[in-house]
């Protein structure tokens, strides 16, 4: 479906399917079903190679809209496993 996209399968994905927040889920939930936050917190060890995952994995990264991850700290941290900070750069003046 999204390799044939003339950009309305993604839209439909996005926008009625919702497919950011299932992704969002799958991934990043503690109970989510690839299981990936338990194995790398508690294994550290990456998630099995399988089909699904490959599948899931190549979801995320095509549809991944970077923006919605660094304005949010919950869900950055869900992702990241690290608390979204602000880096203070001085900037000077001339």
């Amino acid at each position: 479906m999204m390799l044939e996209s003339d950009g309305r399968n993604e839209r439909q994905l996005r926008e009625y399917a919702r497919v950011n927040e299932w992704l969002k889920e799958y991934w990043f939930h503690e109970s989510g079903a690839s299981g990936a936050l338990d194995i790398v917190k508690n294994a550290d060890e990456w998630p099995e190679n399988t089909e699904r995952m490959s599948l899931a994995t190549w979801l995320f990264w095509y549809m991944l809209e970077p923006e919605e991850y660094m304005h949010d700290d919950n869900l950055f941290r869900d992702a990241t496993g690290y608390p979204l900070t602000v880096i203070s750069v001085p900037v000077v003046l001339s």
